[in-house]
């Protein structure tokens, strides 16, 4: 059907239909956060708040982890780094060490670990300070 056949309630449907659409992704990914959060020992919310946009808002905030300090991971990563020694620590030993997902944890070494200059890597995943 080309665009310029299309009726305002076939448009209204449409319309209808992306919208339940979204408010099931909604619902998917607030579940998936859910169990995520219990797979890490975490508590999952009772309810979450309804409404339009509310399901993103709920998966975001039951899907977070951080301590909600800024500099937290930098803190953790590096007091990990330092308990290490020589030998290093790799990303997911880290990962799993500090609970945040391995990919969180070689993003924060390619950006901020880079600027620190502190740290060395010593192969492929693995990290330790500069002695």
């Amino acid at each position: 059907m080309a665009i310029s056949q299309l009726s305002t309630s076939v448009l209204k449907n449409i319309l209808k239909l992306t919208e339940q659409r979204e408010s099931l992704l909604g619902e998917i990914a607030k579940i998936e956060s859910q169990i995520e959060s219990l797979y890490a020992g975490g508590v999952v919310a009772a309810k979450a708040p309804r409404g339009r946009g509310a399901s993103t808002k709920a998966a975001k905030a039951i899907g977070s982890k951080s301590s909600g300090r800024r500099g937290a991971l930098k803190e953790a990563i590096l007091a990990a780094l330092k308990a290490s020694g020589d030998k290093g620590i790799s990303v997911k030993e880290l990962s799993e060490k500090l609970g945040v997902k391995a990919q969180n944890v070689h993003v924060w070494f390619s950006s901020t670990g880079r600027k620190l200059g502190t740290i060395q890597k010593l192969s492929a995943g693995r990290y330790r300070l500069k002695a």
